[in-house]
This record gives structure tokens, C-alpha cells and sequence, in this order.
């Protein structure tokens, strides 16, 4: 790990999708923050007896040989996305935490961009904007998520109110600060310019 690019822990739960997981994974491992500076921590929800256990099991393997800081955790199957987040979340060592689904990808910069933007903010929470695209990677909408000017509690779930769609790929937080929030406290946080 560099000395001054803290461990990023990017959580990736899949669930059946052995077929698409590569690009999402494809996308971390050519993140500029550097493969040393990412933990990445792959959560299979897959029934340990379904044949998609060991075909999503094989599908990310070789990345355990490129990503230094890589992991292959199980949940006992069909816990959820946000358990087998969770789940990861309790196992991650990272100073910042990041998630992105399987049949997701992240742009190339999207880690060093958000981290930079957090550490020059003293932040401890931010979010980005968020593209879609169809099939034959044409836009179908760029969604811009700066409507939010109020960062308390209450105006943080009015703003999440307002857009409900938006994908747990444009989040990352502290981890320390993640831990605090199960008890009840506030965390400081801003929307991130992201192209």
C-alpha cells in the first residue's frame, strides 16, 4: 500500500451473475488509485449448493492473483444485497468504503476522484453523480445528484426522498465513520462532481 493513498475497500456482493461479474471486477482492477491501494472484498450470495456458487467462485479467481488485497467471502445464500454489503462491510480493513454491484463497472478514476475529493473536504461521506447506459453502451441518462444542501440526518433522507434511484456505486465513506453511524451519530458529508 502507498504511504499516501489510504486502503480503499471496494464491496462487491453478486448474486447468479458469474456471466457479468468480470466487467465490474475488470473495472476495479483498472482503477488509477493503484491495485495496492484497493481491497477488494467479493460477498457471493449464492446457496453454497447451487452450481452458481462454484461458477461465480471460478469467474473471480484470477483476480485473486492481480488484486494483492483480495477476498472471497460467502453469506449461507440469499441473505440480500444490503446483508451481504453489510456482511463485507464488518470484514473490510479499508480507511474508505465503496461498493459497486456485478453487473456494474466504475470509469477509471472514480476511486482516486472521490478520495481526493473527501480528503481535500475533510469529509467522512460523499456521493457522485451516475450515468446509465443500455446494452450497446449508448447513455440513456446522466443523472446530476447535487440537489442536496442540507447534510443532517433529516436532509440527507429528504434529498434521498427526492431522487430515490441511485445506485450504491456512487457512495463512499469512511469506515470508521460507517461503524459510528450504527449508533446514532452525525457524519459530515457532500456530493462529489463526477463527469
Amino acid at each position: 500500500m502507498s504511504a499516501d493513498k489510504p486502503l480503499v475497500s471496494i464491496v462487491v456482493p453478486t448474486y447468479k451473475r458469474s456471466d457479468r461479474i468480470r466487467v465490474a471486477l475488470d473495472s476495479i482492477a483498472a482503477q488509477d488509485y493503484g491495485a495496492e491501494n484497493i481491497e477488494l472484498i467479493v460477498v457471493s450470495d449464492n446457496r453454497p449448493e447451487w452450481p452458481e456458487s462454484a461458477e461465480t467462485d471460478a469467474a473471480v479467481a484470477p483476480y485473486a492473483a492481480s488484486l494483492p488485497h483480495f477476498r472471497l467471502l460467502h453469506t449461507s445464500g440469499q441473505t440480500g444485497g444490503g446483508a451481504a454489503r453489510n456482511y463485507a462491510c464488518r470484514q473490510a480493513t479499508g480507511e474508505y468504503l465503496t461498493f459497486l454491484d456485478d453487473d456494474d463497472e466504475f470509469l477509471p478514476d472514480k476511486v482516486s476522484t472521490q478520495v481526493a475529493f473527501m480528503q481535500e473536504n475533510s469529509l467522512d461521506m460523499s456521493w457522485q453523480d451516475v450515468s446509465w447506459y443500455d446494452e450497446r453502451g449508448r447513455l440513456v441518462e446522466h443523472r446530476r445528484l447535487d440537489h442536496c444542501e442540507d447534510f443532517s440526518t433529516e436532509g440527507l433522507l429528504r434529498a434521498h426522498l427526492l431522487t430515490p434511484i441511485s445506485p450504491t456505486a456512487i457512495y463512499m465513506l469512511r469506515r470508521d465513520r460507517s461503524e459510528e453511524r450504527r449508533v446514532g451519530k452525525e457524519c459530515r458529508s457532500r456530493w462529489s462532481p463526477y463527469h
